[in-house]
């Protein structure tokens, strides 16, 4: 799997997985825009006069037509200036050695344009499979999709949709088609401040994380019992229901739960990798440094 700058901590794998860039074009840079997206090759073109939507849109692939990005030009917004408003989203773990993405972006840096972050996403992979590892709930609106009976293909949010602060719990294993065991937590947030970000980073209940597994015998029907209690919104509620002897073999597995260290030195090498595609010496990456 592609990844840009990311590194790991605690056996966890950190990476920025989409970012979104606001930015003024004027009318003479914008049709110089539209002469470099000419020659890019492959592209899908949208035209819209809704209230603030954009009025061109551009969906830009690779040349391998293996993934691309999206520019839009123009917002259809209240005032007259907004028609210089644009934006540019892409994912640096997929974009960061695409020709046609460097060449947009170097033509905006060249110009000095500044590029506002407008959003972005945290990318977190835990290496345990999604029937281990759930959504410790908050506050935050909460939605679980299941599309198995296994508890394997199981998607969890808090939040609501393009809000930032919106978190996503996934089976990347299933999603990427990938031979090993691999859940997501993906925030989309629009902060820079540190406080704020580590709030809406959520507690999660991961049971593989546990090396009592190696140094405690479960029964078979103990082990059964414990993958449903985690496979439920609330295992508390179920738990409190077992005999005293039962809760107790399976207190350290139920009670506890995982908090990501994410640190305020992970953060900063998060907005370090952002960065990298601000600057004006901007060129394409061979490799993931």
């Amino acid at each position: 799997m592609k990844y840009f700058n990311s590194f790991k901590v605690d056996n966890l794998i950190y990476s920025v997985d989409m970012i979104r860039f606001k930015f003024e074009l004027s009318k003479y840079y914008q049709e110089k825009l539209y002469l470099l997206i000419k020659s890019l090759g492959s592209y899908d073109y949208y035209v819209s006069n809704r209230p603030f939507s954009y009025r061109e849109l551009f969906k830009i692939k690779t040349f391998d037509l293996k993934y691309s990005f999206t520019l839009g030009v123009s917002l259809n917004g209240a005032k007259r200036s907004d028609s210089e408003l644009c934006f540019v989203e892409f994912n640096p773990n997929k974009l960061y050695d695409s020709i046609e993405f460097a060449r947009v972006i170097t033509f905006i840096n060249n110009f000095k344009i500044n590029l506002e972050l407008a959003l972005y996403d945290i990318a977190i992979d835990i290496p345990f499979g999604k029937k281990y590892v759930s959504i410790i709930k908050d506050r935050r609106v909460y939605k679980k999709f299941v599309y198995d009976c296994e508890g394997n293909n199981v998607t969890e949010y808090l939040g609501q949709t393009a809000e930032s602060g919106r978190v996503k719990l996934y089976n990347k294993t299933i999603e990427s088609n990938l031979n090993y065991d691999l859940t997501r937590l993906e925030l989309t947030t629009n902060c820079l401040d540190y406080l704020v970000v580590q709030k809406q980073i959520p507690k999660l209940l991961v049971c593989g994380n546990f090396d009592l597994f190696a140094s405690t015998k479960l029964s078979k029907s103990d082990y059964v019992l414990l993958q449903l209690l985690w496979l439920c919104d609330n295992p508390n509620y179920f738990y409190r229901q077992l005999g005293r002897d039962k809760q107790e073999k399976l207190k350290s597995f139920v009670s506890s739960n995982f908090s990501l260290n994410f640190s305020e030195k992970v953060f900063n090498h998060l907005i370090k990798i952002i960065n990298i595609f601000k600057d004006k010496n901007y060129e394409i990456q061979k490799e993931n440094l």
